[in-house]
């Protein structure tokens, strides 16, 4: 048997690595689906809470300002500058919130069940990186795809949010590998 595989940490026991203790960029740019994918309940509630005020906002702007282009433009900004700053606490809370879940699941009720590797995790969570990357590519593309230059506003919008969320992402991915203090907790 291979000593090296067999020596190396699993998800959830002992300390967090200092190498998982870091923005994740999947979480960010896919937040909602990473939280449900992965059982963070609080944090999925709260990004359905995002959708439902832009929604409810969204229809109450457009019918009590007759759906001027002003009050629509803001409200888009207020309603995606919460999804973004909450995206962005959650892209450096999300490696740790699996950790800390599995940590309690672990010693709270043991199963058969043995936690992934910490380097299986890492594979999965670049593919959750690739797959937002895909996704806000699709964003920034699919208002050509549908209305055909038709609509400049939803043109527009659409690669607004989809370059302000890759310009976070870099800004976030920089300012995490600089050297900012993290904390190591069980």
């Amino acid at each position: 048997m291979d000593q090296g595989l067999s020596a190396e940490p699993r998800i959830g026991e002992g300390v967090i690595p200092e190498r998982l203790n870091r923005l994740n960029v999947g979480a960010f740019l896919l937040a909602p689906l990473w939280a449900l994918m992965h059982g963070i309940w609080p944090w999925f509630f709260a990004f359905l809470g995002v959708v439902g005020f832009n929604v409810v906002g969204w229809f109450a702007v457009s019918g009590l300002l007759g759906g001027s282009l002003v009050a629509r433009i803001l409200w888009q900004v207020v309603g995606q500058g919460l999804g973004l700053a909450l995206s962005g606490t959650f892209a450096f809370r999300a490696n740790r919130l699996v950790w800390e879940q599995e940590h309690r699941r672990i010693y709270s009720q043991p199963s058969p069940q043995a936690p992934d590797l910490v380097t299986k995790f890492e594979r999965d969570q670049r593919n959750w990186l690739i797959g937002g990357f895909v996704l806000v590519a699709y964003v920034g593309i699919a208002p050509f795809l549908i209305t055909g230059l038709g609509d400049p506003y939803l043109i527009g919008s659409q690669l607004g949010y989809a370059a302000v969320e890759l310009i976070a992402v870099g800004v976030l991915y920089v300012w995490d590998r600089s050297g900012r203090p993290r904390t190591a907790r069980t």
